[in-house]
């Protein structure tokens, strides 16, 4: 949906105890100057992490650009 992303994992992590952080950017429309972005954290997992990208409010929104970093212990 709009929003959604999902990242997995060609090697798994070995639990998931590990750290995220998404960096985003918009670029076009209407939406391109405004300051309240975020990204939720929805699943995480050996294999993979889901997260959606919001402007304030809660409207789901889709990113030009996603930077996911994932820092963690490779299996």
């Amino acid at each position: 949906g709009t929003g959604d992303y999902s990242v997995n994992y060609i090697s798994s992590l070995a639990n998931d105890d590990y750290s995220v952080s998404v960096g985003v950017r918009y670029d076009s429309g209407a939406n391109a100057a405004y300051a309240g972005r975020s990204v939720e954290l929805k699943t995480f997992a050996t294999g993979s992490i889901r997260y959606v990208g919001q402007i304030a409010g809660g409207s789901a929104l889709d990113y030009d650009h996603t930077c996911p970093q994932i820092h963690g212990d490779l299996a």
